[in-house]
């Protein structure tokens, strides 16, 4: 290779990564812990779960493994079911995903995106490789909305806002009326607007994505949902085709699994039985909330994930509870690496299971 060519590689490399080193572009194997029961990840659980997922499974032959997807086909039946145009709709391999290509989508070294924190953690990492700049809100025992309001009047036209509703690490909440009012300010402000539903399903008991003006996206995965966190699947809508046509340049070629857009689309065609598990995990949510703080020195705060969420005195009162619910064989998550010192978080499931947990660590 010629040096003018070596360099135009460097070059080529550098843009994508933000501009940053390789040694500074961070990287995770992630793993499990199969010794606990695994109440940290938020996964879904919940003991009518496994025999929906076998049933779904069953649409799946060999052909949907060996043939590339029809993805035409696939947003049809998806934009049938969310009664939504075609171009209003796109896939990706999870949130995650959705975030990647929307930061290369608006790369700009001038744009700024302005988020509550915590946040999606990837959200922080894929504004960074794009070269975008973040400004934060920080969490006071909830995001009060004419506080993020007046927070983003900073902004400027073309930059983006994003929110995860209800909140990924604390469980907080805006009401649909107040999230209107934040889709408003950002239209008259010339703001982009994602908002991350991922676990509307513990509040709203809906999957539907919402319909949002042309400068909004409404991002839902099927991770929590529906429990396919390993089968990667998420969809993002919007009423400007246009934007979901940019948004899938980055996934230009086959970006979801095929077998897992079928498995989703019959996972979503159980509406009912999937609506009777949510309400079930989140009144496991309102039970464990009132229950644990008689067990441990803590205190719930408001949370409408399908997880519970708890102050403690101190960081070391954090990580008794995680060490006590570790011996007791589950997995809890601190939420210390999310800039939460002195919380923790319990993802919930169905009544017996949770029953089991709190016996275990009484």
């Amino acid at each position: 290779m010629s040096p003018r060519k070596f360099r135009a590689v460097v070059m080529t490399s550098a843009k994508f990564t933000g501009g940053l080193p390789p040694s500074r572009v961070p990287g995770e194997w992630k793993s499990r812990d199969r010794r606990v029961l695994n109440l940290a990840n938020n996964e879904l659980q919940h003991e009518a779960l496994e025999s929906y997922i076998r049933a779904a499974w069953e649409v799946v032959d060999a052909e949907d493994f060996r043939a590339y997807p029809d993805y035409s086909e696939y947003r049809s039946k998806f934009a049938s079911i969310y009664n939504r145009p075609e171009g209003e709709i796109g896939f990706a391999a999870g949130s995650d995903q959705i975030y990647k290509n929307i930061c290369q989508y608006f790369a700009n070294g001038r744009r700024r995106f302005w988020t509550t924190d915590p946040n999606y953690s990837g959200l922080f990492l894929y504004a960074e490789l794009s070269g975008i700049q973040v400004e934060r809100s920080r969490y006071r025992d909830g995001f009060e909305l004419i506080e993020f309001l007046e927070f983003i009047k900073g902004g400027r036209p073309g930059d983006l806002v994003s929110i995860s509703n209800p909140n990924g690490p604390t469980g907080a909440c805006w009401t649909r009326s107040e999230l209107t009012l934040l889709e408003q300010q950002c239209f008259e402000a010339g703001m982009f607007l994602v908002l991350d539903e991922v676990y509307s399903a513990f509040d709203t008991y809906s999957v539907c994505p919402r319909p949002l003006s042309e400068n909004a996206l409404t991002v839902h995965s099927f991770s929590k949902s529906h429990g396919m966190a390993g089968g990667r699947v998420a969809v993002y809508a919007s009423t400007s085709p246009r934007l979901i046509a940019g948004l899938q340049t980055g996934n230009p070629t086959n970006p979801v699994s095929g077998v897992s857009l079928k498995v989703a689309l019959s996972l979503l065609q159980m509406r009912e039985r999937f609506e009777a598990i949510w309400r079930d995990v989140s009144r496991s949510r309102e039970v464990i909330a009132a229950a644990l703080p008689t067990i441990v020195d803590c205190q719930a705060k408001y949370s409408r994930g399908n997880f519970a969420t708890f102050q403690f005195s101190d960081t070391s009162e954090v990580e008794r509870f995680v060490q006590r619910s570790f011996k007791a064989g589950f997995g809890v998550r601190d939420l210390a690496k999310f800039g939460l010192a002195g919380y923790a978080r319990v993802t919930c499931a169905d009544e017996a299971l949770m029953t089991r947990f709190l016996t275990a660590i009484g």
